[in-house]
């Protein structure tokens, strides 16, 4: 069925949600309530993305974390000095600049790299969610015997703007334009 749709079929979630589905609705032989279908693919999707961003959350703890980290760095490069307190004032300038290169690593970390990667997957996943509710728009419109262009712009109306095409190119694109 998805084999002209390779993206669709290389997005497994995705593809399982839609055939579990089906499969749902077929096994029923149509005594399913819509309701009752829209809480299953409700189920189905909260758990998939609640599995999804458990690594987006892990990076945002991290990045929350690489501060006070090097703060730790900092304060024992401090205490390390103070140790060598009695060594000339070049000596102790530069273990003091080694106690303050903690301090930026750990910013530097979570607000350079790890916290901008953390809001990218975020991103991603959310990105994501948008297309699963899609499907899941088409599918419980369908079973409500909507018109196809009232199916298709129920989930089309829930896509970001970046990525909703126009009302019109996808009425001409249903009409085999």
């Amino acid at each position: 069925i998805f084999a002209e749709f390779p993206r669709l079929l290389a997005n497994k979630p995705l593809t399982a949600l839609i055939c579990d589905t089906l499969t749902l609705i077929v096994v029923s032989s149509g005594t399913l309530e819509v309701h009752a279908v829209e809480e299953v693919m409700d189920n189905a999707m909260k758990t998939h993305f609640h599995e999804m961003h458990e690594p987006q959350h892990a990076l945002s703890n991290l990045a929350d974390a690489l501060p006070a980290l090097g703060i730790v760095a900092a304060v024992l490069g401090v205490v390390k000095t103070m140790g060598s307190i009695d060594e000339p004032p070049s000596v102790l300038g530069g273990m003091i600049g080694s106690a303050l290169v903690g301090t930026f690593l750990g910013v530097l970390l979570a607000y350079g790299i790890v916290s901008p990667m953390a809001g990218r997957l975020k991103q991603i996943l959310e990105q994501d969610e948008m297309i699963f509710h899609a499907v899941k728009q088409v599918v419980i419109a369908s079973l409500h015997g909507w018109p196809q262009p009232l199916v298709v712009e129920t989930a089309r109306s829930g896509l970001g703007h970046a990525y909703r095409p126009g009302l019109s190119e996808l009425l001409d694109a249903l009409r085999g334009r």
